[in-house]
Order: structure tokens, then sequence, then C-alpha cells
């Protein structure tokens, strides 16, 4: 059943998985007799490991989608280089606010009016402050001034009724509510960014942390509030929720890794895949770059809505035959155009691959 498996080279931002997918039959599970009548739960309030994994994917989209560029910036009326942005958004309001109204009332008008600015690509996370406010964290790779943040979140605070209690005793409603700051001097972004947003530590860490306390006779006090957020914990644009790696079929994975070794590249073998510790981009050829730019384009171009439907982002790469013939070349070129059409092995690897 060996030839059932296919070599694979998943694309990521400073790195590639190279691993074996299995494209032979798959036979459901027929221990649950009621598996399609299974209903989604309530948000936890928790940033789960499912959650925690999906958020790491959709970083690592975005920096994919955000190359460092030079920008102007009009209020400053100078060039600077730019890559990603992190923008805090803070309750002004004493009285604790309920975290459903605070995003529906808040949160959700200012992402709308972001992506009314032509933001396509972001990230935000919800927080929990010392005093149990909910506050927002959200990455994008659009610039926006920070004065023209601020203006716009005060108004929806304003709108809400958030800013009361803040105008009576500063006699305006200009609260410093907001924070902004650009990535700067950052060697690994992609893991500055993951704590950045990725910081909250899950249930089986924090049962780690308390066993070794344990053992040496400490206490263990979570760095995490003991309150949940009512809610969302956290969500992102479309065009980071629904896409999956770009991932390639067909290449000599066993040849990459010889090649990535002789080079000096970094290479950590697991047990069912390899990681190089190279841009992935910089791995493939000029077929695969070329189909790797357009999925970019695609993600670049296309409507940010909720419910944009799926990218196909597993492509076959055409390899000539062992006889080296045109015949065998054109064979491998029309089994590329049925995987783009979309057949049965393919929808299995997407699936497979989510």
């Amino acid at each position: 059943m060996d030839n059932c498996y296919a070599p694979v080279l998943q694309v990521r931002f400073q790195e590639a998985i190279c691993y074996q997918l299995w494209m032979g039959p798959r036979f459901a599970n027929k221990s649950n007799d009621n598996i399609y009548e299974v209903k989604k739960l309530a948000y936890s309030g928790d940033v789960t490991v499912g959650s925690r994994k999906r958020m790491r994917r959709s970083i690592n989209l975005l920096l994919q989608l955000s190359p460092e560029r030079i920008i102007y910036n009009p209020v400053s009326n100078s060039h600077h280089p730019f890559t990603v942005s992190f923008i805090t958004l803070t309750v002004s309001d004493v009285t604790i606010r309920d975290h459903r109204q605070v995003m529906a009332k808040c949160l959700a008008p200012f992402l709308q009016w972001l992506r009314g600015k032509g933001v396509k690509h972001y990230i935000w996370k919800a927080e929990l402050q010392k005093r149990s406010q909910i506050h927002y964290h959200i990455t994008t790779n659009k610039f926006i001034h920070y004065a023209e943040i601020k203006k716009v979140w005060n108004k929806y605070q304003k709108s809400a009724g958030y800013l009361d209690n803040y105008a009576r005793e500063n006699k305006h409603f200009n609260a410093n509510s907001t924070d902004v700051h650009a990535v700067k001097n950052i060697r690994d972004i992609e893991a500055y960014l993951v704590k950045y947003m990725v910081k909250q530590a899950s249930a089986g860490e924090q049962e780690k942390a308390a066993k070794k306390f344990w053992e040496a006779g400490l206490q263990y006090v979570p760095e995490t509030t003991h309150e949940k957020i009512d809610g969302k914990v956290w969500d992102c644009s479309s065009s980071l929720s629904r896409p999956l790696f770009t991932t390639f079929i067909g290449y000599e994975i066993a040849q990459i890794i010889d090649d990535a070794v002789q080079q000096g590249t970094e290479i950590k073998d697991l047990e069912q895949c390899s990681i190089i510790k190279k841009a992935g981009i910089e791995l493939l050829d000029a077929y695969s770059i070329t189909e790797y730019t357009n999925f970019i384009h695609e993600l670049n171009t296309q409507k940010n809505e909720r419910n944009a439907k799926n990218l196909q982002q597993i492509i076959p790469v055409s390899v000539i035959s062992e006889t080296g013939e045109n015949g065998g070349q054109d064979k491998s070129n029309e089994t590329a155009r049925c995987a783009v059409r979309g057949d049965d092995w393919v929808q299995g690897a997407l699936s497979f691959e989510r």
C-alpha cells in the first residue's frame, strides 16, 4: 500500500513541512450513528488547543501576505519600512461592561470600519485586564495612523455610553483608549506575533506547570485571570480563516532534504514529517512559484466576506515519467489539470489538510 502515499511539500512563512500524504480510500467512522447530528458547541471563553493551532496558521498566512515594504506617512511626511501593526483597543469605562455588548457595540462596527478602509487581512483577540474589563488586540498588514484609530474607537465608545464617566471627570471624550505600534527590528517576526497573540496558557500547559511547582514544594498561580470571556475569544478575516497552507504534491522530498543539508539549512525530523527551517517559497521550482504567487494574489484580491469559498491550494506538481519522453510529460500535465478541476482524490486531500 506504499503507492497510496504521495510526497508533499507544505509552504509556510519561514519554513517548509515535508511529509507523506495518504491518497488511498478513506473509511467513515461507524462507531457513532449520530455523526451528522453533532451540535456546535457554544464559545467556552478559553483559547483552546484547536484555537491556538488555527490562530498560529492565520498568523503564518498573514505574514506570507505581508512582505516588508516602504510606506508613506502623510502625518509625519516621511517614508519608513512596514510589515504589520499591532492595535490595542481598551474600554475606558470604570464600570465593567458585558463582553458581548462591547463586541456588538464597539468591536464589530470598528472591524467593519477597518474593512471599509481597505483592510483585507487581520486577526483579533480578546483578553481581560486585571480589573476584568475586556480589551482587544488586532494585527493587520494595513497601515492606518494611530490618531484615526483612536478617533474612530472613541466614537463607538461614546455611542455605547462607555465614555460618560470619563467625560464627566475629564470634560472631554478623547480618552487614551488605543495603542498602535509597528514591527521594527524583530528578527523572528512570526515568533513575536505568536507570543503577542497566543500568549494565554492552555489547560495542558497550566497542568504541567502546576505539577512542576508541586514537585518543588511550591504553589502554582496561573498567569492568566481566573475569569473567562463571555463570547468569542478571537477571529480573523475570511482571507485568513478559510484557506489552508499552500501544499504541493509530487515533490521529491528526499532530494529536497538532501539539498537543504548540503546548504547547511537546519532540519528538524519529527515522527511524521520533517521541518526545513527555510522559507518554503525558496524550495519551489519556477512552475510552483507561479502557482504560489497566483494563490497569494487570490487572497489579496478576494472580497473580505465571511462566506467566502475555500480556495484551491493543493497543487500536484508535474513530474516527468520514468521514460523521460514527451508522452510522459503530457500525461503528468493532464494529471495536474484533472487535480485543479477538483477530482475526488484532491477533495480528500483538501479535507485531510484542514
